[in-house]
């Protein structure tokens, strides 16, 4: 995962690799509220993407993080412990944040990046 937020403080919440395919998911905190990091890198993402590493960033502003700890039941909890098991559970990745999300209406933004840089 690349470490380009300055003065911010990520956890690896998910590493799973599986047939030559690795996917890591990071929490970060920043002075904006809270970052999700998912990134998948091997034969599967170059085939699906054209290059073999793929990173998708969902954005959290202070108080939109703190309505989804509510609304998955731990308002109190530490983002990077809450939001890790709904990653845990069922294998999901952040299109399925984005949906939950988008149904419950939290706002986030969303940046995806084919090279693994975002501009």
């Amino acid at each position: 995962m690349k470490d380009v937020l300055v003065g911010s403080v990520g956890t690896n919440v998910l590493s799973v690799h599986a047939a030559g395919e690795s996917r890591t998911v990071d929490v970060v905190l920043s002075e904006n509220g809270v970052e999700v990091w998912e990134e998948t890198f091997g034969p599967t993402t170059m085939s699906v993407h054209g290059t073999p590493s793929h990173i998708n960033r969902v954005v959290l502003g202070t108080s939109a993080a703190q309505e989804a700890m509510s609304l998955l039941g731990n308002r109190d909890g530490a983002p990077a412990e809450v939001l890790g098991e709904f990653f845990k559970t069922g294998e999901k990745t952040t299109l399925d944040l984005m949906d939950w999300l988008d149904w419950s209406a939290i706002p986030y933004e969303a940046v995806s990046s084919v090279d693994g840089f975002f501009l």
